[in-house]
This record gives C-alpha cells, structure tokens and sequence, in this order.
C-alpha cells in the first residue's frame, strides 16, 4: 500500500448527517508531480490522477495509518474504524489536482484525538496522508520532473483511507501546492482576518457614521460577509474624508497675502487682499493702490492651484450644493402663488430657499370629522356652498 502525505487547508463549517454533527473541511490529497511516500520517489502524472476520482468518495478517515504487527493494513475493517476513524471522504473531484471535502464526526474526532477537532474548529493546517494502492511503472533511466528525479511512475490509484497526521510532516508542502492557500480565495482569507469583534466593530462604525444604516440594520448587516461589509467601510471612510475635505474647505484658505472665503449666497471663493503686517515698533503701512493690488482669483483659477484630490471633493461638493439648490427653486417656482423670480431666488443662500420650500408647499383643505350636509341643502344655498378661501402669502412683499 502506497502513502502519500500533504495538507488539509483552508475553512470549516458545520454539517449534519444520520443525526450526527460534522465538521467540513476542504482537502487537498494529491498534486501532480514527483512525490515522497512510503515506497519513496514515485511521479504522479496528472492523467493518472484524473482518472477516478469519485473512487476516493466515502472512503474512511482516520488518525494515523492503522498498523498491525509493524506493518500497514486497510482501514476498511470494523476494528480499525472503531477504534481510529473519525469520518468520510466526500466530493472527491480532479481539476489539475485531487481534491475533496473531509466530513469529520465531531464526537468521534474529539474522543479518538482531540487535537485535531481543535485545530480544525481554530482553522489551522493540518497534514494528512493518503492511503492508496498503485501499480509503480519503472521509469526511463534519469527521469525527471521539474527537476526531481523519481524511478517509478504511480499509476491506477485504488483508495483505502485518508490518515491525518497531527503531529508529523506533510511531503506535499504549499510550496508544493498542497496547503492552506491552494482551495482557499481570497474572500476566505478576508473573513479569517476578520474576528467576531472586528465585525461587530465595523457594524457599530457603519451605524454611527453613515445616516443610511440606523440601529435596527444590525441584524441585516450581521448577514452580510465579511468581504462586503469591507467595501462598505472603505465607502463610508472615503465618504468621511470627502466631507472633512469639503468642510474645510468652506472655512477658508489663505494663498499669499490673498484670503479666500466661501461665500454661500454666491455659490464660490470670495477673494480679499490681507493687509501688509507691520514689523515690531513700526506702524501697520499703507495698504497699496489698488490699482497695484493683484487681481482676486476666482474659484476656477484658486481650485487650479490646489491639489487635485482637493479639486475633486470640493468639485463635488459644489455640483451636490448646485443640485440640491435647482431642486429647491424649481420647487419655489413651480408652486403658482409664487411672486419670486429665479434670479431673486438665485441670490438667496440654502437655508432661506428650503425655508421658502416649505411655506411653498399647498395645503390642501381637509374636511376629516366635518358634518355631512344637511339632506335639504340646495346647491344654490349660499350659507352652504359660500367656503371660505385659504389664506395665501404674498411673496412679493416678502422679496422687498
């Protein structure tokens, strides 16, 4: 019986099956290539491994190969199994290597050795060793693989049993492509680096800086991976930073002896020349002619100056104020009690305009809980029909 050694990797989840709880883990059995067993360097051409791969499904696990009298038997016996084997095989498939999922019995795995249900629970690599028998066909005199020389070729693999080795040496390495990184993408490392904490920590970030996530979303956002609450994050920090760029921004800059202030009414950067400071004991000097003074930068050539980065956030966050301030002034105007012009209302600052939105909005008469009218009411009965009129606001006055 020819034994072949590589690594169990990547994650785990749970399974039921008969009643019985396992756990799943995804293997790696064989890659082609010269490789060390039992009978040492035999190559394993990578047509021979895809010839029979469902072969290796429901064949036994179990911990260690089962030895008797020093020498290696099958493990499908009823005494090896009860006393090493501590699950199946399932899933067996070749796609340039052989690979499968490993059912571990929980109860069995924790009684016959518990060191491997800890390391599966906790993710970590384990090595594992396939038991299998092959006809070994001597190879050409110097043959070589990838610069390994081997003098058999392993071909018609018949599984007996999977062993995992929780304190040996796997042969087939990661190097080798037999470990925790072949079957693993790279979603699976992303929700490994992630704790429990880390996602409730990114939970509570989402909540409190983003106005679209409110405390009853915790549950939803519990259900989504680790991957894609990620992205999210990174949305709402880059969201963040935009903001703090823009607010900045709005508070003013200096540019020489040249002061920039936003001005909200207009919608840009008001420019203001800064008088010369005086030097210790001298008076403050005559601010210049201004025919001397240099000529104010308007927004476009003040943004030209500035990082681009600065001319992408504040870019934005003018194209959003414009958008939000269209939306209001077409709200204003569209409404026909409206004595205001575009070019009036054009002029005010946001805060006035939703102000005026709202007083904007008709009101609608509402009759709820009113008495019906009376049966004999006629519809030329002026104390029936005569309805008094909503009041009505003057906006001309209002723009004076």
């Amino acid at each position: 019986m020819e034994k072949l050694i590589a690594n169990l990797a990547g994650a785990t989840r749970r399974e039921r099956l008969g009643g019985r709880e396992y756990l799943v883990a995804p293997l790696t059995m064989i890659v082609p290539g010269v490789l060390n067993g039992s009978k040492g360097a035999l190559y394993y051409p990578e047509d021979e491994i895809a010839k029979s791969p469902s072969a290796w499904n429901h064949m036994p696990i179990v911990a260690y190969h089962p030895v008797e009298n020093g020498v290696h038997v099958s493990a499908r016996h009823p005494a090896v199994l009860d006393k090493q084997g501590i699950g199946y095989v399932f899933g067996a498939k070749a796609e340039g290597k052989l690979t499968a999922e490993g059912w571990f019995d929980v109860e069995r795995t924790e009684a016959v050795d518990n060191r491997i249900l800890q390391a599966l629970e906790e993710g970590r690599q384990l090595e594992l060793s396939t038991g299998l028998f092959t006809d070994n066909e001597p190879a050409e005199e110097g043959a070589t693989h990838n610069g390994k020389a081997y003098e058999y070729v392993a071909r018609n693999y018949r599984p007996d049993h999977l062993a995992i080795l929780p304190d040996q040496i796997g042969a087939c390495s990661v190097k080798d492509g037999c470990g925790v990184l072949v079957n693993t993408d790279v979603s699976e490392l992303i929700r490994k680096e992630l704790s429990l904490m880390d996602k409730k920590k990114t939970i509570d970030f989402l909540i409190e800086n983003c106005s679209c996530w409110e405390t009853g979303d915790r549950e939803m956002l519990e259900g989504l991976s680790d991957e894609k609450l990620g992205a999210l994050k990174a949305n709402t920090e880059k969201i963040l930073q935009e903001q703090a760029v823009a607010n900045a921004a709005r508070k003013g800059f200096e540019d020489d002896n040249v002061s920039f202030t936003w001005n909200e009414e207009k919608g840009e950067f008001d420019a203001k020349v800064k008088p010369p400071k005086a030097k210790e004991g001298e008076e403050t000097p005559p601010v210049a002619n201004k025919k001397e003074e240099p000529k104010p930068k308007t927004t476009e050539e003040y943004l030209k100056e500035l990082p681009v980065e600065i001319q992408t956030v504040v870019n934005r966050s003018l194209a959003k104020e414009k958008a939000e301030r269209d939306k209001l002034v077409e709200a204003i105007t569209a409404n026909k009690r409206n004595k205001l012009t575009k070019d009036q209302l054009n002029r005010m600052d946001t805060e006035q305009l939703e102000a005026i939105a709202a007083l904007a909005v008709e009101v609608k008469p509402n009759y709820t809980g009113a008495a019906a009218p009376a049966a004999n009411a006629r519809e030329d009965d002026d104390d029936v029909n005569d309805v008094l009129p909503l009041p009505t606001i003057n906006w001309e006055e209002v723009s004076k």
